[in-house]
């Protein structure tokens, strides 16, 4: 009896060092290391299997699912190794945005937006305004300003840029509010639109 509940003991202190070992800790650096990682990966696929830079770019969506708590308390920045990181100043709403590589002349950026709710914090792929079956926003947000409504909700104003090619760039503000557990876009801007391009 007591060599079993020797091993179990010895099994159980075992088993749980592996568990610390196997998850990685959630902190700026570990995050740099595996989103920078991940982009060295996309960067040898762009001329060799372009087939497979979909997969890898998902890879970036979930490394920036796992980081998502961290992503709303780390620095703004505006090229944090290859990802452009916008927040509100409640650190309500980030954006973060990043070239997939599978764009031409016209880069192909997209956008997964991470917001807080009464919920959780809650991540979102954004889509192009001008086609939503689009799964690209080609935009690449630089600044989040927060307005208040008349009926006390915050509207946050996203920036961005965009690049058609090199002699075609443009501009976008876009607008969000957090309505419960949900990222909306409302359409206070002119024509009765959410953005502007």
């Amino acid at each position: 009896m007591k060599f079993i509940l020797t091993f179990i003991f010895f099994y159980s202190l075992t088993c749980d060092g592996q568990n610390k070992i196997n998850t990685p800790q959630k902190t700026p650096k570990t995050f740099y290391s595996e989103i920078t990682r991940q982009f060295l990966a996309i960067d040898s696929l762009r001329n060799v299997d372009y087939d497979k830079l979909e997969e890898a770019n998902n890879e970036v969506a979930n490394i920036l699912i796992f980081y998502k708590a961290e992503i709303l308390n780390s620095p703004d920045t505006l090229d944090y190794d290859l990802i452009y990181l916008a927040k509100s100043s409640d650190k309500m709403l980030a954006l973060v945005s990043w070239d997939t590589r599978k764009g031409g002349t016209m880069i192909a950026f997209t956008t997964m937006a991470i917001y807080k709710t009464p919920e959780g914090i809650i991540t979102k792929m954004l889509l192009d305004k001008a086609d939503e079956d689009m799964p690209f926003t080609y935009m690449h947000y630089n600044s989040i300003n927060t307005i208040a409504a008349s009926n006390g909700k915050k509207i946050y104003l996203a920036w961005g840029n965009g690049q058609g090619s090199t002699i075609i760039p443009w501009q976008e503000l876009r607008t969000f509010s957090i309505s419960n557990d949900k990222l909306v876009e409302p359409k206070i801007l002119p024509n009765t639109s959410s953005n502007i391009r």
